[in-house]
């Protein structure tokens, strides 16, 4: 029987660091169409859901979903795994691509890997963020949705409601779990390809014009930076408020 694969994306616009990020230009398009246009691109997912808050600063996030037909689930600011979950059921997902309107380049092939280890493994979580290795900002989390609504029901401290997965984390015994390492072409922890700072929106704009190609991979962007290693200046200084995306990736 074939099972739906549903990608949400995290997406507000009252970020502490950079409030408005996701609305905020790479190009042509914002950081949420970037976001959603790279997730689409894998195979192997079905349909894409923004999970956004019923915050009146976020009618913008509808008003643009409206605008490029995305799919859009509105629920608690603060209850972030409530919110995913909410908008995974309403899309009768049987598989939970988890995933941050701040990380516009998302990697297609690393997505389709990610989903298919979980499919063939049997796995209740496939991660690829569990150590450093990949660039910040191609982190993903993959979950069966069953684990997914199983979590939704069990978590109950503010951190869990808040931050998505770090109860399965924080319960490995109770899941079968994978952490996906990268091969040694693509251990580039240094590469920051997330928006947390408008530094990081700078360097991401630079990729996006030297590049010059939507169907990009992240091997692609390694190599550019390889070959223009001074664009890594520009966001050298912008640190992650926590160290993985097991956190909450808004």
């Amino acid at each position: 029987m074939p099972v739906k694969v549903v990608a949400t994306i995290e997406a507000r616009m009252g970020s502490t660091r950079f409030p408005g990020k996701v609305l905020e230009r790479i190009g042509e398009e914002t950081v949420l169409e970037w976001t959603a246009k790279r997730i689409r691109m894998a195979k192997l997912v079905d349909a894409v859901v923004v999970a956004t808050t019923t915050s009146a600063s976020d009618d913008l996030i509808t008003d643009l979903c409206k605008q490029i037909d995305l799919p859009c689930y509105r629920g608690s600011e603060e209850d972030v795994l409530n919110r995913v979950a909410s908008a995974a059921r309403m899309m009768a997902a049987d598989i939970v691509v988890q995933t941050g309107a701040d990380c516009p380049f998302y990697d297609p092939d690393i997505i389709d890997q990610m989903i298919g280890i979980l499919i063939k493994g049997n796995y209740h979580y496939v991660c690829n963020d569990m150590e450093e290795g990949y660039p910040v900002g191609v982190n993903l989390h993959v979950i069966a949705s069953e684990t997914f609504f199983d979590v939704d029901r069990l978590a109950t401290s503010q951190r869990d409601r808040e931050n998505v997965v770090t109860y399965i984390w924080e319960h490995p015994e109770d899941f079968r779990i994978f952490n996906l390492t990268p091969p040694p072409e693509l251990k580039r922890p240094d590469i920051r390809l997330t928006v947390d700072y408008r530094e990081d929106l700078a360097l991401l704009n630079e990729l996006s014009k030297g590049i010059n190609n939507d169907s990009f991979r992240t091997i692609d962007i390694i190599r550019y930076l390889e070959k223009n290693p001074s664009l890594l200046e520009i966001n050298k200084n912008c640190k992650m408020k926590q160290s993985s995306c097991a956190y909450n990736i808004e």
